[in-house]
């Protein structure tokens, strides 16, 4: 394998490196089964303004802006794409604009990717970058420095009958081959070792609900489903044989492309994947204000984090009314006050506690229209046992005059308070 990184001599002696390889291969995981992914050669370019610094206000005159070149350049690759082929990429972003907005900027530098479905392509379109940096730099009367970032990569040159093998190979693993219209546009330093040596780079489906290199689809690579390429499955029907292999992998409706962004997951799926994450500020007895509910604005006492990722607090109830209840830890403010926990026993309270009691179907009223918009009459009553749980919490919560006097108060806020300037 020929590492990104490696120095420019040692990139370019691939003759040397790979002397005793008769063939090479790589393979990339992807949602689809590509034998043949179409690998566009790419150079890397840094261009770098230098002019001189003033100030913006009192002399705009003495300086020469180096932003303005690297925006000239930047409007010129613009311009650039409308007479690009439809397989040429150019990627840019500014790595640098300038310190302050008083200050002319004396330094500007852009990042390029530049890439073509040949080398000579590339090569060609990476020159006419260049005269678009140089250009700028006319414009504006700044210098430029044009730096190559690293080797520039070349293009795939797959190995007919090696691919072939590959395919024939797979087929008789079971390896379903229907993506033929499924196409990929990347770049790869083995672009560089095909020129010289026979070589296939094939990329091997996956199940994956992310594209390529995001965290679902480094997740997918190492799943177990992923790493068989049939499985069995039970058929109905007493003559269909009882079960049928079938390909482990499914092909999704679209392939994915790179730029999509991937759709966060909501906090109730992450918490069905397992406990969320604790804020380091949350810890047994921290002081909490609630942000939502009917109890907003008053301060908590956090006992324990529950297995749904809820949290578990109290006023106490004797000091502010507020009941042991559960909270999403997105809606409150963690603290840095305490109150000691360690003489309270919260093993018994988890999140079946909380759960409203299961009536059975056939003691269920059928509600009629006029039943939605009448008053209940009977009031919800709080059972001996809860008022029970709640005094032991509350008797095991020792809180001093001054402390009852700092939960019992309520957070809010006026005009002129700024929030992310307080200190809690």
């Amino acid at each position: 394998m020929l590492h990104n990184g490696w120095l420019e001599d040692q990139f370019w002696n691939l003759n040397c490196v790979f002397e005793d390889c008769h063939m090479v291969l790589m393979a990339h995981p992807a949602p689809y089964e590509i034998p043949r992914p179409t690998y566009l050669a790419k150079a890397e370019l840094n261009v770098i303004y230098k002019g001189k610094a003033s100030h913006a206000a009192a002399a705009p005159w003495e300086g020469i802006n180096a932003l303005d070149a690297t925006v000239a350049c930047y409007n010129s690759i613009s311009m650039l794409r409308q007479q690009m082929k439809p397989t040429s990429r150019v990627h840019c972003i500014i790595k640098d604009g300038g310190l302050k907005p008083n200050i002319i900027p004396d330094r500007s530098e852009l990042s390029f990717f530049i890439r073509g479905l040949t080398g000579s392509d590339m090569k060609e379109l990476k020159e006419k970058v260049k005269d678009c940096a140089n250009g700028a730099a006319l414009q504006t009367g700044c210098s430029v420095e044009i730096k190559d970032m690293a080797p520039d990569y070349l293009n795939i040159l797959t190995n007919e009958p090696f691919i072939q093998l590959y395919i024939d190979n797979a087929k008789s693993l079971g390896t379903p081959f229907n993506d033929d219209l499924a196409t990929s546009l990347a770049s790869t330093d083995m672009g560089n070792v095909s020129q010289s040596k026979p070589s296939i780079h094939p990329k091997f489906k996956i199940l994956s609900e992310g594209p390529n290199h995001s965290i679902n689809f480094t997740t997918a690579s190492d799943a177990e489903e992923n790493h068989a390429v049939m499985v069995k499955k039970t058929i109905g029907g007493a003559k269909n044989g009882g079960s049928r292999e079938v390909a482990a992998v499914k092909a999704p409706k679209f392939y994915p492309a790179d730029d999509v962004p991937v759709k966060a997951p909501s906090a109730r799926e992450l918490a069905s994947k397992g406990v969320t994450k604790l804020r380091k500020s949350i810890t047994p007895g921290s002081v909490l204000i609630l942000l939502a509910g009917r109890f907003r604005g008053r301060r908590v006492v956090f006992l324990k984090q529950l297995a749904s990722g809820l949290l578990l607090v109290t006023g106490p109830y004797a000091v502010n009314g507020v009941p042991l209840r559960r909270v999403n830890q997105a809606y409150v403010i963690a603290t840095s006050t305490k109150v000691d926990v360690s003489k309270v026993s919260a093993k018994k309270f988890e999140d079946g506690y909380f759960g409203k009691a299961k009536v059975p179907k056939s003691q269920k009223k059928k509600k009629k229209e006029d039943d939605f918009f009448a008053e209940s009459s009977e009031p919800k009553e709080i059972s001996d046992a809860r008022k029970a749980d709640q005094a032991a919490v509350d008797g095991a919560l020792k809180c001093d005059d001054m402390m009852k006097k700092y939960l019992k108060a309520r957070f809010s806020l006026s005009k002129r308070d700024a929030p992310h300037k307080m200190i809690f």
